[in-house]
């Protein structure tokens, strides 16, 4: 197995480096004592203020800007936001949703509380890619922590993604070998390191906490996560069996790129006008959303999410 890390990419997201207002801030881990460095934004004044945690995507570190439009939002609406590095790209045994990279979430969000008033209950985060997957994660592990949670492309099950990349040839099963430990069924801990950082071993139904999950139906194809990453996700944390998408239908859905007659419909939707939703659907605090595109974030849904959320 490789012992270098392989090139940062950035998916594909933009990764501009020219900062708006943010600093770089140096903690100590409450996990294991090491340095880490997160990227943040503190709102001028004294009264309390929303927070937003923006996480970088898979093969990123905490200097990506994930979504300048959001970044900016945040600055005009005087929100705090913070973008940690949980341990970087996630081809790292630390990173890639470890137990690790989880402190290092809470602790940024410790630090801004240190340093500035934020509202308790408005805390929201936002994720794409390997953001989204760690996203998921973070919804499903403190839930308690969250007004609302919002999963761009996310991976919902590394072992499946390991299958699907490694069937594409993108390099992505050898980064999940490299973060676990080895390929999927070589042992009984790599396996058990699999499931661990999958969400699927930690959603469950009825989740308590608003989680919004959104992909474009070209991903897999013109992207690196097939589609139907969100759709077992949104069943896996759907509040009744009753609203889950069948196999059947999701197979169509990731294979085809369209969606089944039976599920076709209109969703209007203001923020998605310039990629129309093709398909929608809530159970409970959860919903899936599948659009006219590909591996990608759209800022503009991601502000109206957090607008209808934040009070």
């Amino acid at each position: 197995m490789a012992t270098t890390n392989p090139k940062i990419d950035y998916d594909g997201f933009d990764h501009s480096k020219d900062a708006l207002m943010t600093k770089e801030v140096v903690c100590t881990s409450t996990a294991d004592g090491s340095q880490q460095t997160f990227r943040v934004f503190l709102a001028p004044g004294s009264a309390p203020r929303p927070l937003l945690v923006m996480l970088h995507t898979w093969s990123a570190d905490y200097q990506q800007r994930v979504s300048i439009e959001v970044e900016s939002w945040c600055v005009q609406k005087n929100w705090h936001f913070v973008v940690p590095n949980f341990r970087g790209p996630s081809w790292n045994p630390g990173s890639c949703a470890s137990d690790l990279a989880i402190q290092d979430v809470l602790d940024a969000i410790a630090y801004v509380r240190q340093q500035a008033a934020v509202l308790p209950s408005q805390v929201f985060l936002m994720g794409l890619s390997g953001g989204g997957h760690f996203s998921l994660i973070l919804a499903a592990r403190h839930p308690e922590l969250w007004a609302g949670v919002t999963a761009w492309v996310p991976i919902y099950d590394l072992t499946q993604w390991h299958a699907e990349s490694e069937i594409r040839r993108n390099n992505y099963d050898r980064h999940i070998e490299m973060a676990c430990g080895g390929r999927p069924g070589s042992s009984a801990d790599v396996d058990a390191q699999l499931r661990h950082r999958s969400p699927s071993n930690w959603l469950r139904p009825g989740l308590d906490c608003i989680l919004d999950i959104n992909a474009g139906i070209h991903d897999g194809h013109t992207g690196s996560v097939p589609v139907s990453h969100s759709l077992q996700a949104f069943n896996a944390a759907a509040l009744s069996p009753a609203d889950h998408i069948a196999a059947e239908d999701i197979a169509v859905m990731t294979q085809e790129k369209r969606i089944p007659s039976h599920l076709q419909g209109t969703w209007p939707d203001p923020a998605f006008a310039d990629h129309p939703i093709l398909f929608r659907r809530t159970s409970g605090k959860v919903r899936v959303t599948l659009f006219e595109g590909g591996h990608q974030g759209l800022p503009k849904p991601i502000i109206a999410f957090l607008e209808q959320h934040s009070r």
